[in-house]
C-alpha cells in the first residue's frame, strides 16, 4: 500500500466516524427548532422523558459504532500466528453487547414514536370534545355533558382518541374483556374490508387478526383512559371556555430482554407483560356559542326575512 492510498484509508476512516455525529447533531438541531413552535407535536418533544429518550438514544447509536467498530477490526487477518481462536473470543464478548445495545435502541424508538401517538391522541380527544360536547343529543343539552359510559358524547370522545392510539397498540393478553373486545372489533374489519373493495383495491394483510387485536388493545379501558375536566362553574360548559382532556395509555414493551428496563414496577403483570403509563393533556376552547340565524317566515308573501 502506497503512502497516498494509506492516507486516503485514514481519511475515510475518520469521515465514517464523523457522520453519524453530525447526524445525530442535524436531528438535534430539528428537534430544537420544532420544539420551540406550538401545537401537540411540539408539546412531545419538550417533554422531559422524551428528551431523555433522545439522549438515551443517541449514547447507545454512538456506542453501538463504537462496538461495531471494535468487531470491523477482529479476525484473523490481523491476527497472524494462529490467533484466529483469540479473534473468536473477542468476537464472543463484544457481540452479546452490541446485540443489548441495539435492543435498548429498538425499544427507546418504540418508546418515543408510542410518546407521539399518545400526545396525538389527547390533541384527537381535545378536538372532539370542543366539537361534540356543544351538540344536542338525546338527554345531553348543548354544552352539558353526563358522567358515565352511558354518555354519547364521551363513547365520541374516548372513540377519537382511540382512533388516533392504534398504531402504537399493543397485542391484548387473553381475557374476557379481550374477547369481546375481538368480537367486536370483527365489525371493523369487516367495514373497512368493505372499504377497500368499493375502491376496487385489494383490503391489505393487516387487515386480519392484526388490526382487530390492536383494536382491542386500545379499546380496553385499562389500557386506555380518557379524562375530560368538568366545567369550571355549574353543569354547563361556557360557550368560549378552555376544556382540557387528559389520555393515559398503558404501553406495551414488546423487544425482549430491554423491556423490563422500561417497565414501571420492572415486574411483569399477570400474563407476564411488560409495560408503562403514557400520560398526555390538551385544552382547547370550547366552540359551544350559539351561531344559528334565526329566520322569520312572512306567510303574506311567502318570503324569508334574515334579521339584521
Amino acid at each position: 500500500m502506497t503512502m497516498a492510498t494509506a492516507r486516503t484509508a485514514r481519511w475515510t476512516r475518520w469521515l465514517a466516524r464523523l457522520i453519524l455525529p453530525a447526524a445525530l447533531a442535524g436531528l438535534a438541531g430539528a428537534w430544537a427548532a420544532v420544539a420551540r413552535g406550538e401545537g401537540w407535536l411540539a408539546e412531545a418533544l419538550r417533554e422531559g422523558r422524551m428528551v431523555r429518550w433522545g439522549l438515551l438514544l443517541a449514547a447507545c447509536a454512538l456506542g453501538l459504532q463504537v462496538v461495531l467498530g471494535g468487531l470491523g477490526r477482529l479476525g484473523p487477518v490481523r491476527r497472524p500466528g494462529g490467533q484466529a481462536g483469540l479473534a473468536v473470543l473477542e468476537f464472543a464478548l463484544i457481540f452479546p453487547i452490541a446485540l443489548t445495545i441495539a435492543l435498548v435502541m429498538a425499544q427507546t424508538s418504540l418508546l418515543m414514536a408510542g410518546n407521539l401517538f399518545v400526545h396525538y391522541a389527547a390533541f384527537s380527544a381535545a378536538r372532539s370534545a370542543v366539537v361534540w360536547i356543544p351538540a344536542e343529543m338525546h338527554s345531553e343539552p348543548r354544552n352539558e355533558l353526563d358522567a358515565g359510559h352511558a354518555s354519547q358524547k364521551r363513547q365520541r370522545i374516548r372513540a377519537a382518541a382511540v382512533w388516533a392510539v392504534l398504531p402504537a397498540a399493543g397485542a391484548p393478553a387473553d381475557s374476557a374483556s379481550t374477547r369481546w373486545a375481538l368480537t367486536h372489533s370483527e365489525t371493523l374489519r369487516s367495514g373497512l374490508g368493505r372499504l377497500f373493495e368499493d375502491y376496487r383495491q385489494t383490503p391489505p394483510g393487516w387487515l386480519g387478526r392484526r388490526l382487530a387485536r390492536k383494536y382491542a388493545y386500545a379499546d380496553d379501558e385499562q389500557n386506555t383512559v380518557v379524562v375530560i375536566a368538568p366545567p369550571n362553574t355549574g353543569d354547563a360548559y361556557g360557550p368560549h371556555e378552555n376544556i382540557r382532556v387528559t389520555v393515559r395509555h398503558r404501553f406495551d414493551l414488546a423487544v425482549p430482554y430491554a423491556n423490563w428496563l422500561f417497565d414501571d414496577d420492572r415486574a411483569p403483570d399477570e400474563w407476564g407483560r411488560y409495560g408503562t403509563d403514557m400520560s398526555a393533556h390538551c385544552t382547547l376552547p370550547n366552540q359551544g356559542r350559539d351561531d344559528r340565524v334565526r329566520l322569520e317566515y312572512n306567510p303574506d308573501t311567502g318570503e324569508l326575512m334574515v334579521p339584521r
